[in-house]
């Protein structure tokens, strides 16, 4: 007549399998909860969850305050850093001075640099705008063929005007042979 029971029973010194909040890693250790204690066979499970209710915001407000400082801190020191180093205008920046085969300038693709086409004639482009400046295409017969899109950046100390390249299309120059002595090395 005493046959085992299908579900098995707690015992009074059986650990607790009440579910408890999680912790983050970084919480301080006054902030971990209690050790849970195991309900008595009379408690109502509604009622033991309704009495930890309170214990358990008081405990999450002081987490997430905690987290707050925190956060405000590393907002702090991130914008000292932004000051200490500020980022460079685009007055700062200089252009490339890349260079491509003249070949390649009718049908440029300029996305490809970042510079976007602000006129063109037959020929091609001749203003792109880039890191917030305008670079007017230019040619010299004595330099030969070449396309080049530059901008004045200022006066040099001197008073002469500097000026500072986008990109450079140009002709494929011919190698100069290579001396004796280097060809005996290559062998």
């Amino acid at each position: 007549t005493n046959a085992p029971s299908p579900t098995p029973t707690k015992s009074a010194s059986a650990p607790s399998t009440q579910a408890t909040p999680a912790q983050p890693p970084s919480a301080p250790a006054q902030l971990s909860p209690a050790p849970a204690q195991a309900p008595s066979p009379s408690a109502a499970p509604e009622s033991v969850a309704k009495a930890d209710a309170p214990e358990f915001e008081a405990q999450l407000l002081t987490a997430l305050r905690a987290i707050w400082r925190e956060l405000r801190e590393i907002k702090k020191l991130l914008e000292a850093q932004q000051q200490a180093q500020p980022s460079p205008t685009p007055a700062e920046v200089r252009a490339p001075n890349l260079r491509r085969l003249l070949s390649e300038y009718p049908s440029f693709n300029w996305d490809e640099i970042g510079a976007k086409v602000l006129s063109a004639d037959e020929d091609g482009a001749t203003a792109v705008a880039w890191g917030g400046h305008v670079f007017v295409r230019r040619t010299n017969p004595k330099f030969g063929a070449e396309v080049w899109f530059s901008r004045a950046a200022g006066r040099s100390e001197d008073g002469e005007i500097s000026y500072e390249r986008l990109i450079t299309f140009a002709t494929l120059p011919e190698a100069e042979p290579l001396p004796r002595t280097v060809r005996d090395r290559l062998r």
